[in-house]
């Protein structure tokens, strides 16, 4: 069973990223957004569904995750090249 604190945090990290998570989560276990919703909200569903949508939403957390990550990494390696053709040295 998931732990409540575990529930918890997650979705404290999933409000923070400031997209609509729920219907992320609802596509990716193709389950409706009242589902979704009652798992966080801590009422009852299935387990197996609780399982999927928990998983769904780790899943949701790590690519957003990644995305920003990405989306550093170019912009880091935009402004270098572009200080490099400017001749600014640029500062990590």
């Amino acid at each position: 069973m998931i732990e409540e604190k575990h529930i918890e945090e997650l979705q404290r990290r999933l409000m923070q990223l400031g997209t609509s998570y729920i219907t992320l989560i609802a596509e990716k276990v193709n389950m409706s957004r009242t589902t979704i919703y009652k798992f966080f909200n801590r009422e009852k569903i299935r387990n197996n569904n609780a399982l999927k949508i928990y998983d769904a939403a780790l899943e949701v957390l790590q690519e957003v995750n990644l995305q920003d990550q990405s989306r550093k990494q170019k912009a880091r390696r935009l402004l270098e090249d572009n200080a490099e053709q400017t001749g600014i040295k640029f500062n990590h």
